[in-house]
């Protein structure tokens, strides 16, 4: 079973909710673990681009998790968690 925290929801419809060139650096320096050269490379910009659309992308991703946090109930910032099943898993059974 994989336990999914409510900030990693708000933070990926954030993340959904930039530019798509913004959110292409995000990705591929998150989730690709490339360098800022090798997304430059990936998306055919300069380097200095990719991490200006990166600081652009921090800028906007951390005014938009400020809203969202401000407007998620004080229950749901404390440590409440979803359980996702996993294929094969059996839902409810032990």
């Amino acid at each position: 079973m994989r336990i999914l925290h409510p900030l990693g929801y708000l933070t990926q419809e954030a993340i959904q909710r930039l530019p798509p060139r913004q959110r292409s650096v995000v990705w591929l320096r998150y989730a690709a673990q490339l360098s800022f050269s090798e997304v430059g490379q990936r998306l055919n910009i300069p380097t200095t681009t990719a991490k200006t659309y990166f600081y652009r992308a921090r800028q906007s991703l951390r005014a938009l998790l400020k809203v969202s946090l401000e407007m998620t109930p004080v229950s749901s910032n404390k440590g409440v968690v979803m359980a996702e099943v996993e294929p094969g898993e059996a839902a409810g059974g032990g």
